[in-house]
């Protein structure tokens, strides 16, 4: 063969190899486009939803000319509004916040104005519950949230049905407006109103999953907002339970911390100092720390979450070591509870009950407990005009159970045998002055005769001895 005939040769196999090679690029190359044009949609699609929600939610200057715009507020409240709406952009890298979010508050992410963005805006999108939000990834407990406490606030509700469930109808009519447009309500119905008011009703303390894991409660005076920027949290610090659990917990908040931190507690002088748990730095959730207590177990709750599983934690759990130690006997563990020792002054329901008695704020009163031993009980008096403005019942249709209620006060301190010690306490049991006793005349309201005293009231036979303390 010359060597013309095998350049030839070469030139023709390297022809065909160039076209191979162009057929199988052309053929590669619809695929190749696709994925790429489908990759650049995606991030026009990521980008327009961050430009059109975060350039108002992410930026804290722009939120406050929004704001303003709306002209619903002014002065400092204009910055306190958009601080409440102001997103962290750490939180777009969360696992949450790579959903987007119109997955979860849908609106229109390209909106070009306010109203186009908001359009079919929800505001809480876990108001159910979490049920079509949240349940997707967290079903099992979605599912027991449902019949919680913290959902359905039934303590509440089965209180007021108890109590007043059978009352004679009411005719409102007579009742000041915008009551009196109401017709007349039979016991259950003014239960349910009382239950469901939209200022402070028994169901604004009800939590849904973003109240407290993204949201501030708007209850008492809390106006609500994100708490971390819409980072989700678990709420495990002191201060960070003040603003979440206090504001629904109202009563204990305040006496735990021995200062008005829900603004729900009138503004008087605290007669006593912080919680000696709350000095030490301790959380609400180091000791309410069961996920069943928080959450529920599934199984529908109707009372309260004073007994296991709900409020499972036990003194003994942390001071196990104390007992037999110096007051702490075995007739006083038999005999006594913690609380019964331990417990400051705390407390007391007139301000909001409206008792006609006066006020019986900051008291500390003993009775029997449930398990038998000496206990403190808070007073949760009752007045004919305690709803709507005006009388809803008589009393003595809703004597039908004590409004002295066994409590567990958050005013604990540390506490002394010795008269010279500011911590000493004996003398509440053992200086024949019984006074902190609940007695039988204390079930007695305006004349009418309340229930409990048989099983409350300790008998003479049983009160401490009288040891000249």
């Amino acid at each position: 063969m010359t060597v013309k005939k095998l350049l030839v040769l070469c030139c023709v196999a390297l022809l065909v190899a160039l076209a191979l090679v162009g057929c199988s690029t052309q053929a590669e190359q619809p695929q190749d486009n696709a994925a790429k044009e489908k990759n650049e949609l995606d991030q026009q699609e990521q980008v327009a939803e961050e430009k059109s929600c975060m350039s108002c939610h992410g930026d804290y200057d722009t939120l406050v000319s929004a704001v303003m715009a709306k002209g619903e507020v002014s002065g400092e409240e204009v910055k306190v509004v958009a601080n409440k709406v102001l997103v962290d952009t750490a939180f777009l890298d969360t696992v949450h916040g790579k959903q987007g979010c119109e997955n979860c508050h849908n609106g229109n992410p390209q909106g070009a104005t306010v109203e186009e963005a908001h359009a079919d805006l929800v505001t809480n999108p876990t108001a159910d519950g979490g049920q079509k939000i949240c349940g997707t990834c967290h079903k099992d407990t979605v599912e027991k949230y449902q019949t919680s406490l913290h959902f359905t606030a039934n303590g509440l509700y089965n209180g007021l049905v108890e109590r007043i469930g059978e009352i004679t109808p009411i005719d409102f009519s007579t009742f000041p407006e915008p009551y009196n447009k109401l017709g007349t309500k039979n016991g259950k119905e003014v239960a349910d109103m009382i239950f469901n008011m939209p200022v402070d009703g028994c169901y604004s303390c009800h939590a849904d999953c973003g109240d407290c894991h993204i949201s501030y409660p708007v209850t008492h005076g809390h106006g609500g907002g994100l708490q971390q920027g819409h980072l989700f949290t678990t709420n495990q610090k002191l201060e960070e339970n003040e603003q979440v659990c206090a504001p629904c917990h109202h009563m204990v908040g305040p006496m735990y911390a021995a200062e008005d931190v829900t603004g729900h507690v009138p503004k008087e002088e605290f007669p006593h100092g912080p919680d000696v748990h709350y000095e030490k730095g301790l959380a609400c959730t180091d000791c309410h720390q069961g996920a069943d207590e928080f959450h529920g177990d599934g199984k529908p709750v109707v009372k309260n979450m004073k007994l296991a599983p709900y409020a499972d934690t036990k003194c003994t759990d942390c001071h196990e070591d104390d007992m037999g130690k110096g007051t702490h006997t075995q007739s006083h563990i038999d005999n006594v509870s913690c609380f019964g020792c331990h417990a400051d002054t705390y407390y007391n329901c007139n301000d909001c009950h409206g008792s006609e008695e006066g006020s019986l704020n900051w008291q500390y009163h003993l009775g029997r407990g449930k398990d038998g031993k000496i206990t403190t009980y808070t007073h949760n008096p009752i007045s004919e005009n305690m709803f709507f403005g005006a009388p809803v019942f008589k009393l003595n249709e809703v004597n039908t159970k004590p409004f002295w209620i066994q409590s567990v006060p958050h005013t604990i301190r540390k506490v002394s045998s010795d008269k010279d010690d500011p911590n000493y306490i004996c003398d509440r049991c053992h200086s024949g002055n019984y006074d902190a006793f609940i007695k039988e005349e204390d079930f007695v309201e305006n004349g009418i005769q309340f229930p409990g005293a048989d099983t409350i009231v300790v008998p003479k036979e049983d009160l401490p001895p009288d040891l000249g303390m």
